[in-house]
């Protein structure tokens, strides 16, 4: 099949700015016409955005740019009906998209063509078919409003003329009774594909539904046959090979069930839970390219997906937002239906995914190339956030968050773990570091102090704090003390808080300074201006090395980042991991981060994930209830936990404990005047007192001040 466009319309709505739509003309290989769909540009770049975050992987064409001025010219008009429809086909020959229900709804693939002649007279198109069916119900309303206003206009024009009206008179009458008729046909037209989509999508999900129910109900049926064969006699209990458990059936009692029942249970579990389990138990864990695979000698694996669909709640930012504007939000208490299943600890532990440039940047010998790396890194902490707007969980003052990523893991030659802390909870403070295994190697550390302001449309985040690199010289084999990188995040923004989809983006210089050698990158996040053909997530900057030689970059933060010395070819330096591809049931979560949450104490938890401080934010319930789809549950346990820090604070105050949050001393991190930005930053401690020492992790077992988690 081949979509040409052939012709376009000029459209005038009432109160609205008038455009063009183009005849999308579906034809098979004799040419006959098999649908027609009349489009207008935005629903073309709309169209490509749903196809991206369904299929990120697919290699979608770009769009020809929009044109801002001679959009109607004939010329113009001709050759965008040209690429358009080019641009259509190739979505139809390619495999993995010619399948979506998305495409064929735009181009009206298998669907009756509705009747345009309503929309004729308001316009100018014509077009023939008529709505049948659950249309016909939907579309009489209007019809009766058409009919309406005719018998109206015909009494009007009447007594008009019997009154002795000017032919001005009538004729202002007259244009103001068709603008009238336009105004109805133009809504009677469009909603009348919005039903039909509508109608036609509500048929599929019942379907589906009909199907998951069915499918369920057998499953049930499976499980408590195999629970009679199995275990209901209690013979079969203590049979060789088998897992005496508890398990509830449907009347409240409980029997002793082997490990075949239990997995059937736990089979229907998941598919309550709308989980997909046709794949093999290697598959549910690993991610990716094995990218998530355990290395030989641990017990368990990554988990690949979250155990229960995203919670969406249906709830208006714009009521909740609209008596704060100016305000900071950081102190607002939200939602739970507005997070997504992480702490913000765990949200600072996605900057590290691609860890493997810092790894490339230590065995480099040529500091330029050190330098674009470490630049790549910084740009790569800004991948996640595409159309990822749930807001992460608040830290609880005291929290921590540790994460292990050992040698062979993710494609790494050394590996690296990872602390962050919760410092300060008035203004909140969260301090971050991550260092190399294996001996002597790479570090890397900031703290977080954003502040989050709503400016009416839009939520702006504003982090304070400066990120430090160091990596050792012995990794090129060179003097001294190694290369001191120092950067600045850029703003961010939480977009369309009011109208359309919401989405992050980010506007402002990101510049990173090598301290050792004087070099320096500067990379631009490009703030898209109204009239600019740019593509979204733009990336523009270069890079000043030693003897004055720069280097040009570009890129996309949403994609990655490419380099190019003058006359030279273009290199890439960095590429974004293609998202999972179930990561709409998963907050848009990347494989790596899907792991970042995964309890500590499960059986098929790496073993180097297990021995956790109670401080571990991956033991925090409210977070765990919100990430198995408790919402309800998980609000509840929040506010607990808000109430007892609360009361924590008041006890330390009324215990004469003074200074910044009552005399709190953090457990990990030490503030101290930074000599190479020059303020004051959070460092990680090292020596008998540090992290890594099990003898200090053991210290917190007994102290109360950090039984922060405990809602008893």
């Amino acid at each position: 099949m081949v979509v040409v466009v052939r012709t376009t319309r000029a459209l005038h709505p009432p109160f609205a700015s008038s455009f063009t739509e183009y005849a999308l003309d579906t034809e098979d290989a004799a040419g006959a016409v098999l649908s027609r769909s009349w489009r207008r540009f935005r629903q073309f770049k709309n169209l490509r955005r749903r196809l991206l975050q369904l299929a990120p992987g697919a290699g979608l064409p770009e769009l020809p740019p929009k044109v801002a001025f001679g959009s109607r010219s004939a010329g113009v008009v001709e050759q965008r009906c040209a690429e358009l429809g080019e641009w259509a086909t190739e979505l139809l020959r390619s495999a993995p998209l010619s399948l979506r229900g998305e495409l064929n709804a735009f181009l009206r693939i298998g669907e009756a063509t509705p009747s345009l002649a309503l929309a004729a007279a308001g316009r100018g198109g014509s077009g023939g078919g008529s709505v049948s069916g659950d249309a016909d119900e939907h579309m009489q309303p209007m019809v009766v409003v058409n009919e309406e206003c005719t018998r109206l206009s015909r009494d009007l024009m009447a007594q008009l003329a019997a009154s002795g009206a000017s032919e001005a008179q009538l004729r202002d009458v007259s244009s103001a009774w068709v603008q009238l008729f336009s105004a109805t046909s133009y809504l009677a037209a469009e909603h009348t594909a919005e039903w039909q989509r509508a109608l036609s999508a509500e048929r599929s999900r019942s379907a589906a539904a009909e199907e998951s129910l069915t499918a369920a109900v057998l499953q049930v049926s499976e499980a408590r046959r195999q629970l009679l064969r199995d275990g209901g006699g209690g013979s079969a209990a203590g049979a060789a090979g088998s897992e005496p458990v508890l398990f509830a059936s449907d009347d409240e009692t409980e029997v002793l069930a082997p490990k075949a029942a239990r997995e059937a249970a736990a089979a229907v579990g998941r598919l309550e839970a709308g989980i997909d389990d046709s794949d093999d138990d290697d598959e549910w864990h690993d991610a990716e390219d094995n990218l998530g695979a355990s290395p030989a000698g641990s017990h368990g694996r990554r988990r690949k997906r979250l155990p229960h669909v995203a919670v969406n709640g249906a709830i208006s930012i714009w009521r909740i937002l609209k008596d704060l504007v100016g305000q900071d939000l950081s102190r607002i208490t939200m939602p739970i239906v507005l997070n997504e299943p992480l702490s913000l600890l765990q949200r600072m532990c996605e900057d590290t995914e691609y860890w493997n440039l810092v790894e490339q940047a230590a065995a480099l010998p040529d500091s330029k190339q050190r330098l674009l790396r470490i630049a790549a890194f910084a740009v790569s902490n800004y991948s996640t956030t595409e159309n990822r707007t749930g807001k992460p969980f608040n830290p609880l003052l005291g929290e921590t968050f540790e994460h292990t990523v050992p040698a062979g893991e993710r494609g790494l030659e050394r590996g690296y773990r990872f602390l962050a802390e919760q410092v300060r909870h008035h203004p909140p403070v969260s301090a971050i570091y991550a260092e190399a295994l294996g001996g002597e190697g790479a570090k890397y550390w900031f703290d977080v102090s954003s502040k989050l302001k709503f400016t009416g449309t839009t939520v702006e985040v504003r982090p304070e704090g400066g990120c430090q690199l160091t990596l050792p010289a012995s990794g090129w084999g060179g003097d001294g003390a190694g290369d001191h990188y120092t950067w600045r995040r850029v703003r961010s923004f939480v977009t369309n808080i009011i109208v359309g989809q919401m989405g992050m983006d980010h506007y402002g210089d990101l510049r990173v300074t090598n301290h050792t050698t004087g070099e320096s990158c500067t990379v631009t996040f490009v703030e898209r201006g109204i009239f600019d053909s740019r593509p979204e997530h733009t990336l523009e900057g270069d890079m000043l090395a030693a003897g004055g030689e720069r280097v040009a970059l570009s890129g996309r933060w949403s994609e990655g980042l490419w380099a190019q010395q003058a006359g030279g070819e273009r290199e890439l330096l960095w590429q974004r991991t293609p998202l999972p591809a179930d990561a709409l049931r998963n907050y848009r979560f990347t494989g790596f981060t899907v792991g970042l949450n995964q309890p500590p104490n499960e059986p098929s938890s790496p073993s180097y994930a297990q021995d956790v401080p109670r401080t571990d934010c991956t033991l925090r319930p409210d977070i765990r209830e919100l990430e198995n789809g408790d919402a309800a549950r998980g609000a509840v346990l929040k506010n607990a936990l808000e109430e007892r820090q609360r009361a924590a604070r008041k006890l330390r105050t009324e215990s004469g404990r003074e200074g910044q949050d009552q005399g709190w001393q953090p457990q990990w991190f030490d503030e101290v005047e930074d000599p190479v930005i020059g303020e004051l930053a959070w460092k990680f401690r090292t020596g008998d007192r540090s992290y890594w020492q099990p003898e200090a992790r053991a210290e917190i077992a007994t102290d109360e001040d950090l039984d922060i988690f405990s809602v008893v």
